[in-house]
């Protein structure tokens, strides 16, 4: 298994903190991409599924309302914001996400 480095898993952390603090209420968080592939370079983004009800549904307007946010903690993290119903029926989240990423977080 891939091991994510603390520094990330720290930043995660705290963007679901102040996340949580805006009544986005995570459920759910996972590493994919080259990050949970255990191939990403310098230049690399961090790909980090964010699951919350609070979400529209759209990704490019769900990323943007929490861009102040995550630019704030770690400029390479890349939010890819989806609702409960896309991580259980949307293709994309679960052959890529699910099946081959890392969860960091899941509420208990």
């Amino acid at each position: 298994m891939v091991e994510i480095d603390s520094n990330i898993l720290n930043d995660i952390e705290k963007l679901i903190i102040e996340l949580n603090k805006k009544d986005y209420n995570i459920l759910k968080a996972y590493i994919f991409g080259s990050y949970a592939s255990n191939n990403q370079k310098d230049w690399s983004y961090i790909d980090l599924a964010l699951v919350s009800e609070k979400f529209e549904g759209s990704r490019f307007f769900d990323k943007e309302k929490i861009r102040d946010i995550y630019l704030k903690i770690n400029w390479k993290l890349s939010p890819y914001p989806i609702t409960l119903k896309q991580l259980n029926e949307d293709w994309f989240v679960r052959s890529e996400i699910i099946n081959k990423g890392i969860k960091v977080y899941s509420i208990k």
